[in-house]
């Protein structure tokens, strides 16, 4: 199963529904909280209106390029953290590709043809986030619940895991929007730049396979503070 209920009198209801990790613990609706408030931006949505990617664009990028791979585990229909080498290999880079880099429009079409899956919500510190997949829930469960209601399933509590792979397939319909797929482009096109080239010099419109080092072992929550420009992403690098 992928994503725990929060209503503990619920439980044995749901586990016969197949939607509750026998073992696991229930924390509730109320330990989703906007990545916004926990982290310090570089810049707002006041200094940059419209530039902001959204956590459902983020959501429908992070779930076709992440892996089932999860801080020493494997999570179960999910996606959790980001390999770039399986990336890589997904996006199916030739060896001219790999050395000469691929196009915005070949990179989007190549991403959008990944299969997708909700990520998984990470849970711990630092770079030992065990529990993910012991806590076994949705990231931004709300916009999760939001789309499944959206795509006129019921109470995503209740869905098994048909109904799940069901809304996965109905939101991998939806496509990546250009703003998500911009916003990574840029990132990785300019993450190959060395530091000591010459303000000058054009920026790259290609992405190299070398370039997706940058994303290896992202989670969600640090994706999504990459494309937003946000300090607290993996290494602490700005955008």
């Amino acid at each position: 199963c992928i994503y725990i209920s929060a209503l503990q009198k619920k439980k044995k209801k749901n586990r016969r529904r197949g939607w509750l990790k026998r073992g696991s613990t229930s924390l509730g609706l109320l330990s989703v909280i906007p990545i916004q408030q926990l982290t310090l931006p570089r810049r707002t949505r006041a200094d940059a209106p419209g530039s902001v990617v959204t956590p459902y664009e983020t959501v429908t990028l992070f779930g076709r390029i992440a892996s089932e791979e999860c801080f020493g585990t494997r999570a179960n229909h999910a996606t959790c953290q980001v390999n770039s080498e399986l990336l890589a290999k997904k996006i199916n880079f030739s060896d001219r590709e790999a050395a000469e880099g691929i196009s915005r429009d070949v990179f989007k079409r190549r991403i959008e043809s990944q299969a997708f899956q909700w990520p998984l919500k990470p849970f711990g510190v630092s770079e030992k986030r065990v529990k993910t997949t012991t806590m076994n829930k949705a990231a931004v469960f709300r916009v999760w619940e939001e789309a499944a209601k959206r795509k006129n399933f019921r109470d995503p509590f209740f869905l098994n895991i048909s109904d799940r792979d069901r809304v996965n397939n109905a939101i991998a319909a939806d496509g990546v929007t250009d703003k998500a797929i911009d916003a990574l482009f840029n990132v990785l096109s300019q993450s190959g730049m060395s530091s000591s080239s010459p303000s000058s010099s054009p920026p790259r419109t290609v992405v190299r396979r070398d370039d997706l080092s940058i994303l290896s072992g992202m989670d969600y929550n640090e994706f999504y503070d990459l494309l937003n420009g946000l300090e607290s992403y993996k290494g602490g690098k700005g955008v």
